[in-house]
């Protein structure tokens, strides 16, 4: 029987520093739309919460068709399993809404390579070297299954893979890395700079090719170094 494979989205409208966020439009489409596009190829699925104010993530998946599952704001390890559950995933690749320019491509080639090492747990952040925003996360359920039964502290609760994260004696993890250091650049979606960065790097390369990838966009950045500057002062929440 073939593996199931599938990408949870978290996403929710509950933002504290740029409130509705994955909405904002770049391109003439949500966020959201954009990313859920990209990541077409990878049998998305958003894990949203069950409180009114996200109802138009909801509608939006809908109006897309795809899944959406409803469970808790804070527990989003809770959110996260049940939606995996629900869906029969064997492996899951966890990307966050405010990760819109997650490439569809690196992530096909972090997936392989999971296969290939046959770990519980691969990601591109131990060390970081990739930009905030290009964040990608592959574990298998039983991992995640292991982590929503024992973990109790309220952080692993809200962030899904600490718990595993902290017990490498019984998870195999695998670190990605590349030679060339960009983890200053940041292209998440947290506040209007950001908004601003991400609009435009949308707005140059969609139109052109709506598949683009990470090196197009760090190729861009080369071509517009001053967009860079527009959010480097940004502090990332701890």
């Amino acid at each position: 029987m073939e593996k199931k494979v599938g990408v949870i989205v978290q996403a929710r409208l509950g933002s504290e520093r740029l409130p509705g966020k994955i909405l904002l439009q770049a391109c003439n489409k949500p966020f959201l739309e954009l990313l859920l596009e990209r990541l077409s190829g990878l049998n998305p699925i958003v894990a949203t919460t069950t409180l009114d104010r996200d109802l138009p993530i909801v509608e939006l998946c809908e109006k897309l068709k795809v899944p959406v599952y409803r469970g808790s704001e804070q527990d989003v390890l809770e959110r996260t399993y049940r939606a995996a559950k629900e869906n029969g995933l064997k492996t899951i690749i966890r990307i966050t809404s405010d990760c819109p320019l997650a490439d569809p491509e690196m992530i096909s080639n972090y997936l392989q390579l999971f296969e290939e090492e046959d770990v519980d747990y691969l990601t591109n952040t131990l060390e970081r070297t990739f930009p905030r925003g290009m964040d990608v996360e592959i574990f298998t359920f039983k991992a995640l299954e292991a982590a929503w039964k024992e973990a109790q502290e309220p952080f692993d609760r809200e962030h899904v893979t600490p718990y595993i994260r902290h017990h490498w004696g019984r998870f195999k993890p695998f670190s990605i890395t590349q030679k060339e250091d960009a983890s200053s650049i940041r292209l998440t979606l947290d506040t209007p700079d950001d908004y601003k960065l991400l609009k435009a790097i949308f707005e140059e390369l969609y139109p052109k090719k709506k598949n683009f990838d990470y090196q197009d966009i760090l190729q861009t950045l080369k071509e517009h170094p001053d967009w860079i500057e527009w959010n480097t002062h940004v502090k990332q929440k701890s």
